[in-house]
């Protein structure tokens, strides 16, 4: 395991992301096939699985691939709700998608955590001056309706 995580790593850090996802991918498969072993030690199984997807993320981020990439951060706080790794990832992918209500959300609580964090405190400032600037965008076109500009940032109804 520790091999595929190096391995990976490597490939990332001389710019291989495919590569680098490829190692990630098989720590992923051998860490899914030990979890029911290490079962009484969840804490490591835990770490291991959340640096593994995180690294992972770091990848698809490169790649621009954003949807997966916010999944497997949702996965990674799903095991560990104060990651803050895992939140300011899904912020910044948040970001790329347009959706700076659900970055901020994000960001607060990754400030909450660790409000000494100042790549955190400048995204969180940045998020709100877009979220500012569109709603002030919004209340100066009258041909707008606020409601409009509000919804679509909303998820889809299902």
């Amino acid at each position: 395991l520790k091999e595929f995580k190096e391995n990976g790593n490597s490939f990332f850090k001389k710019g291989d992301v495919d590569s680098a996802l490829e190692k990630y991918g098989f720590a992923g498969v051998f860490l899914t096939c030990t979890a029911l072993e290490m079962e009484e030690d969840r804490e490591t199984f835990v770490n291991l699985t959340s640096v593994v997807l995180l690294n992972m993320t770091a990848c698809l981020l490169r790649k621009k691939e954003f949807m997966p990439d916010g999944k497997l951060c949702t996965i990674v706080l799903d095991l560990n709700p104060t990651n803050v790794k895992a939140l300011f990832c899904r912020a910044s992918t948040a970001t790329e998608l347009g959706r700076n209500d659900f970055a901020a959300s994000d960001l607060k609580l990754d400030y909450v955590i660790d409000p000494s964090n100042q790549e955190v405190c400048k995204k969180l400032g940045e998020t709100k001056v877009r979220i500012l600037r569109k709603m002030e965008d919004l209340s100066n076109n009258p041909k707008v309706d606020m409601r409009d500009g509000m919804l679509e940032d909303e998820p889809p109804l299902e």
